[in-house]
């Protein structure tokens, strides 16, 4: 499989998604047209661009990339607020 063979030699070490042939994960996140999106370890939108390329903004996807490893890959859960 040429996506195995990519991981392999560009010697990936993060977790890799790769989408059906009938677009599952596109339809899933609405990849298209392209967009930046960061999801965490439990399948949550971890950040969502805006459409590409003038929506993207690589600079607020590596902070939320940043602060998901400072979490071990899960999102922040926010504290409730008391009423």
């Amino acid at each position: 499989m040429l996506a195995q063979k990519c991981i392999t030699e560009m010697k990936l070490t993060i977790p890799v998604l790769l989408d059906s042939m009938d677009g599952v994960a596109e339809k899933s996140y609405r990849g298209r047209p392209d967009r930046l999106c960061v999801i965490d370890i439990d399948g949550t939108v971890a950040y969502y661009g805006s459409r590409g390329p003038r929506g993207f903004k690589p600079a607020e996807a590596e902070k939320a990339l940043k602060q998901l490893l400072d979490n071990h890959g899960r999102m922040k859960k926010e504290p409730k607020k008391q009423p």
